[in-house]
């Protein structure tokens, strides 16, 4: 597998995160969102700014969720 040129920072049990994010906080739309999420995983993010203000998590969460039952993340 190729290395994500993205930078990133390494956490305390020595696991990376990508210091760059795919912000999701002006998506409303269930179905814009989950082509927007889509879109970014194609582009090579893998991390991704959530936040409860957004009043999305719950759709997010759905769309992770049923990608990792498929094995497609």
């Amino acid at each position: 597998m190729a290395k994500n040129p993205v930078p990133t920072l390494t956490l305390k049990p020595g696991i990376e995160m990508p210091i760059i994010g795919f912000g999701t906080s002006m998506v409303e739309d269930e179905k814009t969102l989950e082509k927007c999420i889509a879109g970014a995983l194609k582009a090579g993010y893998r991390h991704f700014d959530t936040a409860f203000s957004y009043a999305n998590e719950k759709e997010i969460g759905k769309y992770f969720w049923l990608k990792f039952l498929r094995w497609k993340v």
